[in-house]
């Protein structure tokens, strides 16, 4: 019974909170989402100290402790506005996907992979808005499915996949029938969106980031292997509060030629370089609160 009343309690403010942020202009949500977020990092401190920690442990001495502050709250600002684009889900339009970029070239790239009819895995990051290639592509006509772990409240994880489902954009669920349906899709022509910087519990592809070796999950490189699809890199940086960017990078391609292992290796380290090119420019756009940190040891 505690455990409903939490749940019950958590959904009751995030409908609340949905209403206010569908109620007012963009601009005016993110304000909302700003103070919400000064709150937490300056006040609660919530999981600042774990991310300052992870920052230093990758840049070490170059960066002073006020440097190293300022990038862990802007990285936790780039995340609760994040929610707040994906809560006010209803108001994304073409319209305004093409106001907000500052580019539009990647749909033209991206549709490119579209008219081959052969599929392709979109590997981006937890950087910048990071669902927002995918929602722009569906625009584009391009597609696109992903998928998504349940949440732990039943009632949050209900709401959020009716918020996914609102912008076209197709979600699975993990489970057990979830490789041989995106195996499915990807064969018919369909495009998978992936973010493949997360740490895998258990062993999985082992490569070089960050300066450590991260362990991470073999799907993006499996599928694209398996349907001899490209995996296309793309980048999202968040530019000030309500403007957007999205790199596409060259396609990063399966090579029959190598042992199966080997090539799953080569492809994502080849991922995960860019994405780590992208986080030491600009270390600011990335997720560095993951309760999961991407560089630590698996659990014995």
């Amino acid at each position: 019974m505690r455990h409903r009343a939490k749940h019950i309690f958590e959904y009751g403010a995030l409908r609340v909170l949905s209403a206010l942020l569908n109620v007012l202009p963009y601009r005016g949500a993110l304000l909302v989402g700003w103070l919400g977020a000064w709150k937490a990092f300056f006040i609660f401190r919530f999981r600042r100290k774990e991310a300052e920690s992870r920052i230093r442990s990758v840049f070490g001495n170059t960066l002073s402790d006020s440097e190293v502050r300022h990038i862990a709250w802007r990285a936790w600002r780039n995340i609760v506005f994040s929610g707040v684009e994906i809560i006010r889900v209803k108001k994304i339009t073409p319209e305004w996907i093409a106001r907000v970029f500052v580019n539009t070239d990647f749909l033209q790239k991206l549709a490119a992979y579209g008219d081959t009819g052969l599929g392709a895995v979109f590997a981006t990051c937890h950087m910048g808005s990071w669902e927002l290639p995918a929602i722009a592509a569906h625009f584009y006509g391009l597609p696109v499915f992903t998928f998504a772990a349940k949440q732990k409240n039943p009632l949050v994880d209900e709401y959020m996949n009716r918020l996914r489902t609102n912008h076209g954009v197709e979600t699975l669920i993990r489970g057990s029938g979830e490789i041989r349906a995106v195996l499915r899709k990807l064969k018919a022509g369909q495009m998978l969106a992936i973010l493949p910087d997360v740490r895998m519990r258990t062993p999985g592809v082992r490569v070089p980031f960050l300066g450590g070796e991260a362990n991470l999950g073999e799907g993006m490189a499996l599928f694209a292997r398996h349907c001899g699809i490209p995996i296309v890199p793309c980048i999202v940086t968040r530019i000030g509060w309500a403007k957007h960017r999205l790199d596409v990078y060259d396609p990063i391609r399966p090579d029959p030629n190598l042992d199966r292992d080997k090539d799953i290796t080569r492809m994502t380290a080849a991922m995960m370089q860019i994405i780590e090119s992208a986080i030491r420019k600009d270390p600011a756009q990335w997720f560095w609160f993951n309760k999961r940190w991407i560089l630590d040891p698996l659990e014995k």
